[in-house]
């Protein structure tokens, strides 16, 4: 079986009291990894992700969050996963996020899900002690986002990288060697933000690889990796943009 990216699915959303909430568009299959990356951006105050949950119901564990706080500037991104033991149709899992938010304009927040099919079942991320690896950039609007120091322990593995961008709403190119998953942008104010996340297969244990773009902009960026089973896997994706 070959690799193969589904089809995706995008909406905006600006996000108050009401929880965000997004639907993939692909099936998912029995023994699917549900990943989701959630990054919020905020004048205010910092807020975070209190509860994600799922219809058909899955247990999401968070398993990893960044957040900087620089004045005007309160960012943070998430990445949960949820196995699914069973199969899900097309356009009929739906993802919903609820955050600590009390500010009456809400934040500005860009959140996508896929499914990764083909994963050991048993223990499908990576344990390398590196990972998630996350890199902030709170301070200027210069600096070009970068993650060191990515290293796997497993091989035939899928290496995942998260961005999350403040204020100027603009999406870092793909960094070179992966394949663009989905890059989109909030701008309904008052503040802006945007989401790129993208993938690269690799065989072979990786040792300190530097995932690096040449955009510049406030950021936050995260790596992550998930193991093959012995079969080929397949990925597919939806994404969601809203404050």
């Amino acid at each position: 079986m070959s690799i193969t990216v589904n089809a995706s699915s995008t909406s905006t959303f600006h996000s108050t009291s009401t929880p965000a909430a997004l639907t993939l568009a692909a099936a998912v299959s029995a023994g699917d990894l549900l990943v989701l990356a959630v990054f919020l951006y905020n004048g205010t105050i910092n807020e975070s992700v209190s509860t994600v949950s799922s219809s058909p119901a899955r247990v999401w564990t968070k398993r990893k969050a960044s957040t900087f706080v620089n004045g005007s500037h309160h960012a943070d991104l998430e990445e949960w996963t949820a196995p699914s033991p069973g199969a899900i149709g097309a356009s009929t899992l739906a993802v919903t996020v609820t955050t600590n938010n009390s500010v009456p304009n809400g934040s500005d927040c860009c959140m996508s899900v896929r499914s990764i099919s083909g994963l050991n079942a048993a223990s499908p991320s990576d344990p390398n002690a590196s990972l998630p690896a996350v890199a902030q950039n709170a301070t200027a609007s210069s600096v070009a986002p970068s993650v060191s120091g990515v290293s796997t322990t497993n091989i035939d593995d899928v290496v995942f990288y998260f961005a999350g961008f403040a204020s100027n709403a603009t999406v870092t190119p793909t960094p070179s060697g992966f394949t663009s998953d989905c890059s989109f942008t909030e701008g309904a104010g008052p503040d802006f933000a945007g989401m790129s996340v993208g993938y690269e297969i690799v065989t072979g244990a990786q040792t300190n690889l530097t995932i690096a773009s040449n955009a510049t902009m406030w950021w936050i960026l995260m790596a992550d990796a998930f193991t093959a089973d012995a079969a080929p896997f397949s990925h597919s994706q939806a994404a969601y943009c809203g404050a």
